[in-house]
């Protein structure tokens, strides 16, 4: 069977996103093992849930930073995704800078995407270009994906008074970090593979041009 061009590229993203279910499904196996070994104490502050959260973000931020060399074409994109995970790195680190840093704790994280957006704006040209592609891109949809994970359903359905008023006043505290941590590590997961499709996306890009 001959398969056009367009066709192949089809199945070759299929397979990517078939390999992330699996890959998802690994990881939140992993949480489930880590649960059985530590219980409540794995979803603890400076614990293992909380540790592999900064991990995946701190390996997504080295993957996009790669990326910004091997393809300087669309820095102000990689730049701008480098730097909302380092904020993010620094917002799971809260406890630890707000100790460490006067005056400002973490919030002082702002610089990084404030940085970006004024790299953006003063390339705006090229870099409105660079956004009109990656928003066609598949790494796109999957880290809409994680960000939609880790804002709308792990800070909301897991919000404290939502879970006390379902379940009532019993461990409030343990529900909540079980399903609030669990779906941010999912999340950061999902950006951490979204790094990798983007270094397939671009590649693609530069490949057909």
């Amino acid at each position: 069977m001959n398969l056009k061009a367009q066709e192949v590229q089809i199945l070759i993203r299929l397979g990517h996103l078939f390999l992330y279910f699996v890959l998802v499904f690994a990881f939140i196996f992993s949480i489930h093992f880590l649960a059985k070994v530590y219980g409540s104490v794995a979803f603890d502050e400076n614990s293992w849930v909380e540790n592999i959260q900064l991990a995946l973000l701190c390996i997504s931020v080295l993957v996009f930073c790669g990326q910004v060399v091997i393809f300087p074409a669309y820095r102000a994109v990689l730049l701008f995704l480098m730097c909302c995970c380092l904020f993010a790195c620094c917002r799971e680190l809260d406890a630890t800078l707000d100790a460490l840093v006067p005056v400002l704790h973490w919030k002082f994280a702002y610089i990084f995407p404030l940085s970006a957006f004024t790299y953006i704006w003063k390339f705006r040209e090229k870099a409105r270009k660079q956004f009109c592609d990656f928003f066609n891109m598949p790494a796109f949809y999957l880290m809409f994906l994680a960000v939609v994970l880790v804002i709308p359903v792990a800070q909301c359905i897991g919000h404290g008074t939502f879970v006390k008023n379902v379940l009532g006043i019993n461990k409030v505290a343990d529900i909540k970090e079980l399903f609030e941590e669990t779906t941010e590590a999912v999340g950061y997961f999902l950006i951490l593979l979204s790094s990798i499709e983007m270094y397939y996306n671009v590649k693609s890009i530069k490949v057909k041009k």
